[in-house]
C-alpha cells in the first residue's frame, strides 16, 4: 500500500467482481473421470486481464481420485 497509491485506492474501495464457477469433466487413463468445479475472480471490474482461477473437486469421488492421483505422483 506504501507503494502504490492506486493500489492503495482500490484496496480501500474492495471491488470484487463476483466468482463464477461451472464443472470441467477430465478423463484420465488411471483414475478416471475426475468433475472439477472451474472458478474464475476478477479482483478488478475494469482490469479483465487479471483474474484467479480455482479447480476444486465437484464432489467426493473426484477428490478421492485427485488424492489417488496424487499418490501415483509421489511414487
Amino acid at each position: 500500500m506504501e507503494a502504490s497509491e492506486e493500489f492503495r485506492a482500490l484496496w480501500e474501495r474492495h471491488e470484487v467482481a463476483p466468482m463464477s464457477s461451472h464443472v470441467k469433466r477430465y478423463r484420465h487413463p488411471v483414475v478416471g473421470l475426475v468433475r472439477l468445479e472451474h472458478r474464475t475472480m476478477w479482483p478488478a471490474p475494469r482490469s479483465p486481464a487479471h483474474r484467479v482461477v480455482a479447480y476444486v473437486p465437484a464432489d467426493e469421488e473426484s477428490e478421492e481420485r485427485l488424492e489417488r492421483l496424487a499418490e501415483l505422483s509421489a511414487e
